[in-house]
């Protein structure tokens, strides 16, 4: 993964993730504060504006979060060369999430982490995104919608690449089931979910579940 060269210290992500798989995902300005108190590591960021980003981002760096801004939903930039160095130096985020392959190269070459959004609806969006992640060589791919585990299993076996699941996880039994199908992490906007018990929540439901199927398999011998 690359380092952060003009910016940042070195930063993994993926040493983020082994503390913390949950990632709180952002769209309203009003749950800043909230998230700035809870215990996940990484917020990606999915709206703003040239006028509060910067605001934003300091918020979360000074509650020692790392940030991602997901470029193709943010108001009044693109995701050019002029965009990216724009965020660069009054954001400074850890990283980009896009669905574009040459904004996530820009951003790579700028020294950011990036993260592929990729919707995978059919089997076209599945063979559209293993040719994005050939492109563009980006770190995790995101893959939506996460509720549908044979999505994830099939991203994860197609891409190559460590896959977080968002879209539509709004329990602990949806993240438990994520993580079985092979999410190395979920992202969330259930600020709910926001909290350091899930992953234990997730972990002992499946347990559960699984001494039950346990349970009614003896009992059908």
């Amino acid at each position: 993964m690359p380092a952060f060269s003009l910016f940042h210290s070195e930063f993994s992500l993926s040493v983020m993730f082994m503390r913390n798989r949950i990632i709180a995902a952002v769209r309203d300005s009003k749950l800043l504060d909230q998230v700035s108190r809870s215990p996940v590591d990484v917020v990606f960021l999915l709206s703003g504006g040239v006028c509060d980003l910067e605001e934003h981002c300091r918020l979360l760096h000074q509650a020692g979060k790392k940030v991602f801004l997901h470029i193709d939903l943010l108001d009044g930039l693109k995701g050019d060369s002029s965009g990216i160095r724009f965020l660069g130096k009054y954001c400074q985020p850890e990283g980009i999430i896009s669905t574009k392959v040459q904004c996530l190269k820009l951003a790579r070459e700028a020294g950011m982490q990036t993260i592929l959004r990729c919707f995978v609806i059919d089997t076209l969006a599945l063979k559209t995104g293993t040719q994005h992640v050939h492109l563009a060589k980006p770190d995790f791919v995101e893959v939506l919608p996460g509720l549908s585990t044979k999505i994830i299993r099939l991203a994860a076996a197609h891409f190559g690449i460590p896959v977080i699941a968002g879209g539509l996880l709004n329990d602990p039994e949806d993240i438990a089931a994520a993580f079985e199908a092979g999410a190395a992490a979920v992202s969330t906007s259930v600020p709910s979910l926001w909290t350091s018990d899930i992953l234990h929540q997730s972990s002992a439901i499946k347990k559960r579940e699984k001494a039950c199927a346990s349970k009614r398999s003896t009992k059908t011998l």
